[in-house]
Order: C-alpha cells, then sequence, then structure tokens
C-alpha cells in the first residue's frame, strides 16, 4: 500500500487481536508495539523474526495484549459522548 500519514488497514487489529505477529510500514501515528519498517526494507525485517523467534513470541504476546477490543472502543465511545454532552448543556 501507499504511505499515508496516520493511517493503516484494519488488519492490525484482526491479525493481533487473534494472536498473530504483525509487521508495517512506517506510518505516522501507528501504535509503538508494531515493528515498522521502511519501504524496501521488509524483507530484512521479515527476516530477522524470524530467525529470532523468542523476541518475535514476545511481541506478539505484547501485541495480542494491547489490541484494542469492541468493548475498549464502545466504552470509549460512550465516555467521549458523555463528556460532549456534559460540556453542551
Amino acid at each position: 500500500s501507499y504511505p499515508a500519514s496516520n493511517y493503516w488497514s484494519n488488519r492490525i487489529y484482526e491479525i493481533t487481536g487473534r494472536g498473530g505477529f504483525f509487521i508495517h510500514n512506517k506510518v505516522e501515528g501507528m501504535p509503538d508495539y508494531i515493528p515498522q519498517f521502511e519501504y524496501g526494507k521488509e524483507k530484512e525485517m521479515i527476516k530477522y523474526y524470524l530467525e529470532h523467534e523468542e523476541e518475535r513470541e514476545e511481541l506478539r504476546m505484547i501485541q495480542f495484549e494491547k489490541c484494542p477490543t469492541y468493548d475498549d472502543r464502545i466504552k470509549e465511545l460512550i465516555k467521549l459522548l458523555k463528556n460532549y454532552y456534559e460540556k453542551s448543556e
């Protein structure tokens, strides 16, 4: 995909939320627990994590634990709506 500031696919959450390991090209604003590579350097990063299984597994668990759930997002939305309505009264 083409680099775009502050944009990434929902695949990050689909993959990490199911316990998969995820790397991505550098994107401004992306969570710091997602390893990011410069375009053209993805093969190097893939090779690195394939050769460092323990590090990959540790990071995979961090990604899984930090991945927001629908419940997390709904709670955040409710909080934002409450704040909005309290300010507008």
